[in-house]
């Protein structure tokens, strides 16, 4: 059986949420689907939040430097995100990240 769907690319789910993709009244009733547990979060919040982690994944992907981006704002955004997807998921995630201690304890 095809894996068509874990085969796709993280850009290519980014996209979807893409201006290209703002189909009229789609996104009105489906975003709350995908996010159900955030109301105020809008289509061109969305993907410009996903967009921002597709940018950070890529650059830590590929060995760049990422020390100069906004790093806290990216990790607020990522929570934000994930709690609008899963209450669940971001409880799990938070209580095993360790982001805030080793940026605070940064050289």
């Amino acid at each position: 059986m095809p894996a068509i769907v874990p085969d796709l690319s993280a850009g290519f789910w980014v996209s979807q949420l893409s201006k290209h993709y703002e189909i009229a009244h789609v996104w009105r009733r489906n975003l709350a689907q995908i996010f159900p547990h955030d109301r105020v979060l809008d289509r061109p919040a969305a993907w410009g939040i996903c967009d921002e982690m597709l940018t950070l994944r890529n650059r830590i992907a590929h060995h760049e430097p990422i020390f100069h981006l906004p790093l806290e704002q990216r990790y607020r955004d990522l929570q934000r995100i994930v709690a609008a997807l899963c209450p669940g998921t971001h409880a799990f995630a938070e209580a095993h990240s360790n982001f805030r201690m080793v940026w605070h304890a940064r050289p």
